[in-house]
């Protein structure tokens, strides 16, 4: 057995080990000098959102209290807070580990930041389409309560849930993912749907209509 070649492999493996050091320790010092920053950010972005009463403006929009329908009870300004400490924290990662020589991880974590506003973008229209859609369900249920509508209550919730669906593929469709085929179910479903109850008030006033016309010739 050659064991010159398992020492030259140990050596070399020491050797990298030793030259990885320094850049590890660099690396370290970046990303802890970057996680300080972030959190100082942080901590401004949400210092300044207070001091703006952010939070309860958005409450007497009503936004926070659809938002928390949505089981979402975070304040909104601490998203914001903790959305940018993210965003901050990842970049001086990519750097860190680029500094370490681990350019196929900086690569990843490059493609990470650079998909992130779809995400946002994705989590906003989800958000915002949620709250939309409660709106719209409530005011049918009411008008048509006000109306006297038995099943107001029913409309609107069914209102609400095909809402609901379209913003679940927008915001989908906003991640990249391929909806034509979802769009196509959700349209024959509403197609289907409607013809149904098309069919059901046709059938069930199928004795009204027969009266009136009896009763016009």
């Amino acid at each position: 057995m050659n064991f010159q070649v398992v020492i030259d492999a140990l050596v070399k493996i020491v050797t990298d080990i030793i030259n990885f050091i320094p850049n590890l320790v660099n690396g370290l010092i970046i990303l802890l000098i970057g996680y300080l920053i972030a959190r100082l950010v942080r901590w401004i972005v949400r210092t300044i959102l207070v001091q703006l009463k952010f939070d309860p403006l958005i409450e007497r929009t009503g936004i926070t209290g659809s938002l928390r329908g949505l089981g979402v009870k975070t304040p909104l300004s601490w998203i914001i807070a903790q959305t940018i400490f993210t965003f901050l924290l990842l970049s001086f990662l990519i750097t860190s580990t680029r500094l370490m020589g681990l350019e196929a991880v900086a690569l990843l974590l490059e493609r990470l930041v650079s998909f992130l506003p779809n995400i946002i973008a994705a989590v906003i229209i989800f958000l915002l389409g949620g709250v939309a859609a409660q709106f719209v369900g409530n005011l049918i249920s009411n008008v048509g309560a006000v109306s006297g509508l038995t099943y107001a209550a029913r409309v609107g919730r069914v209102v609400q849930y095909l809402i609901s669906l379209f913003v679940v593929v927008l915001a989908l469709g906003q991640l990249g993912v391929d909806t034509a085929i979802l769009v196509t179910a959700i349209t024959i479903a509403i197609a289907a749907f409607g013809l149904a109850i098309g069919l059901a008030l046709g059938l069930g006033a199928h004795g009204v209509v027969s009266n009136i016309l009896a009763g016009y010739y």
